[in-house]
């Protein structure tokens, strides 16, 4: 297998700092890379949005309208696809990306679902958690 078509397993996670603090890397590799939404505008706090999650049309639509969300994408896509380069050139076979923000249920759900597809598309395989809303029985 070439080094351009190796692929791994993805761990990519959301969370809340406030409630459930960074998960650990359940690879037993005691890392990974963890990108904190709060910085990013939190539809959370806006009545329409409040009772629902990153998972549903409507936040996703509100997440996209904001062009903070996107240059936050784009940095985090460098993050990911440097990550995903350096790993393939050292065989490594697992990684993990973590996403949090104060209540995981809208901004970090959101950015780990977006990465989750980037990496299904590249052929990675994904193992996608929902740390708060599966707390929640939301999924």
């Amino acid at each position: 297998m070439s080094v351009s078509n190796h692929t791994l397993t993805a761990y990519v996670a959301s969370f809340s700092y406030h409630l459930d603090g960074i998960p650990t890397d359940p690879f037993g590799h005691g890392g990974g890379f963890v990108f904190d939404c709060r910085i990013l505008h939190n539809p959370g706090k806006l009545e329409p949005y409040k009772d629902y999650t990153g998972l549903q049309s409507n936040v996703k639509q509100w997440m996209e309208s904001n062009p903070p969300t996107e240059n936050f994408w784009q940095s985090v896509v460098k993050v990911v696809d440097f990550a995903l380069k350096m790993a393939s050139e050292k065989r490594h076979h697992e990684i993990s990306f973590c996403f949090g923000c104060t209540g995981g249920r809208h901004r970090s759900v959101y950015m780990a679902n977006r990465l989750a597809d980037y990496l299904r598309d590249q052929g990675h395989t994904v193992i996608l958690e929902h740390i708060q809303l599966k707390k929640l029985g939301l999924i």
